[in-house]
């Protein structure tokens, strides 16, 4: 089978010439898929040379025709030859590929009530679209609490008194360390990072499992996550950007991506969700829960058998008389799970970019000027009367959660906070796109893969640099208040 390529004003036309069977179903599979990755949602198949279309061949046909439908694309097959006609007409499918016209014009995308704003950057190009909702025009953007004391991850000393119920409605985003349960209890050996966006939640619980787990709103049903500390923030984002790596660039960076979406806001703090193709992810997760009575270090003692032998055991049971006379091998280094060498046995850092060509869904709070506090609260707080925050909330700061951005070896451009949740690729449809509607069906159709906290890994000659995207979606909006749960050092 030969495969050639001539592009169109508004379409991509693939000329396919010999036998479409089981053999060559694959090659013609990928050549569509590539072409729906490199932006064609609209393409004739020109079939005139066919000579041959196998059951194989036209289940081909039939997903991508679902496929680019779904993202409110086109395809369909021009010139088809007389073996392809009949092939089609036996198996039902002629009026569903063969069309004079198609069902969605060419460009056609969700009416945009104001005109795009087109601009470049170093890696991209970009179409930002206002959607500010009705009525909120100056005022719209994200009231954020920062909760928690993210300090005493390092000590493991989290207590009840420290954990909140926080529920997640779909104008709500989240990210920080969180677990699904009833009470702080029953949720201990499954702290871990987690996300919020939309009306849909997900944690990656730290029991060793490794199995990303969600939860979504449905009629009055609403995520709930037990959160020890984290960002969380009510609103609605001002501004949609798509957004598309140019040609010899391997991607868009993040932080290349948040400095765009800081100077189109004209602001120092931004909430950013960002659903896009990625070129590579480099991130970090807890291999187990802070609080769970099991990650506790047990010293190792000289002479003492393994933990699979019956007189030793590692969750703190009976351990052998000599066992317990032998001198200590593990020092706790003062109990600081972020120092060498511990630090290996509790946090899983991508050694190198990961995750490439998979579609991300990033959920962040960004600043250029971390230590300075947000606009003065006013009225309720995010949450409205009842709120768990102190009870004369005061403005706060984002910097003990925020982490430098940048190029390596270059001055930060922004500070910044992102978890992301991996799942399998999938092309979005051009235009704007209903962020909730997006989430809720990515998490109802497919499995997340990975939940990280993206990092900006600057080591030396080893480092792996900072995460990149190839083209998607960015949702932003300015943070128009930052308050103080009452827990701040």
């Amino acid at each position: 089978m030969e495969l050639s390529r001539i592009t169109g004003a508004d379409h991509l036309e693939i000329r396919v010439k010999g036998r479409l069977d089981s053999h060559w179903a694959k090659t013609l599979a990928d050549e569509l898929g590539e072409a729906v990755r490199g932006g064609a949602h609209h393409i004739r198949l020109n079939c005139s040379e066919l000579h041959y279309v196998s059951s194989a061949g036209i289940r081909v046909l039939v997903r991508a025709m679902k496929d680019i439908k779904s993202i409110q694309g086109s395809f369909y097959i021009t010139q088809p030859s007389e073996v392809v006609k009949s092939t089609l007409a036996m198996g039902g499918l002629s009026g569903l590929l063969q069309k004079e016209t198609p069902s969605v014009l060419p460009g056609q995308t969700e009416p945009v009530t104001k005109a795009a704003i087109c601009t470049a950057t170093e890696s991209a190009t970009w179409e930002t679209h206002d959607v500010t909702p009705t009525g909120a025009a100056g005022s719209a953007g994200f009231n954020c609490i920062v909760r928690g004391k993210p300090f005493k991850l390092a000590s493991r000393s989290f207590a009840s008194e420290d954990c909140a119920r926080v529920e997640f409605p779909p104008d709500k985003i989240g990210l920080g360390l969180g677990a699904f349960g009833e009470s702080f209890e029953e949720s201990s050996e499954r702290f871990g990072e987690f996300l919020a966006i939309g009306g849909s939640a997900a944690c990656l619980p730290g029991d060793g499992t490794k199995s990303v787990d969600y939860s979504l709103s449905r009629g009055a049903l609403v995520p709930k996550v037990q959160m020890l500390y984290g960002l969380e923030c009510r609103g609605a984002f001002t501004q949609l950007s798509r957004f598309e790596t140019k040609p010899d660039n391997r991607g868009t960076a993040l932080s290349e991506i948040v400095d765009s979406v800081l100077t189109s806001l004209k602001t120092d703090h931004a909430v950013v969700a960002i659903l896009a193709e990625t070129a590579g992810l480099v991130g970090a997760y807890l291999r187990k829960s802070p609080v769970s009575a099991a990650s506790l270090p047990v010293p190792v003692a000289i002479g003492a058998k393994s933990d699979d032998e019956d007189e030793y055991s590692s969750g703190g049971g009976t351990r052998s008389a000599s066992a317990k006379a032998a001198p200590v091998l593990f020092k706790d280094s003062g109990g600081n799970i972020l120092d060498f060498p511990q630090v290996r046995e509790w946090i899983a850092l991508t050694s190198e970019r990961g995750y490439a060509r998979t579609l991300s869904l990033a959920v962040g709070v960004i600043s250029r000027k971390p230590d300075a506090p947000g606009a003065s609260p006013t009225g309720a707080p995010p949450d409205g009367p009842g709120t768990p925050v102190a009870a004369s909330p005061k403005a706060a700061t984002l910097a003990p959660l925020l982490r430098p951005l940048g190029k390596p070896g270059a001055p930060p451009v922004a500070h910044g906070h992102f978890h992301a949740a991996v799942f399998s690729y999938r092309p979005l449809k051009k235009g704007k796109l209903d962020l909730a509607a997006t989430v809720h069906q990515l998490f109802e159709e497919d499995t997340a893969q990975a939940l990280l906290h993206l990092l900006q890994d600057s080591r030396d000659l080893i480092g792996a640099g900072e995460s990149e995207f190839i083209r998607g979606a960015v949702w932003a909006a300015p943070v128009t208040g930052i308050w103080s749960e009452g827990n701040e050092t």
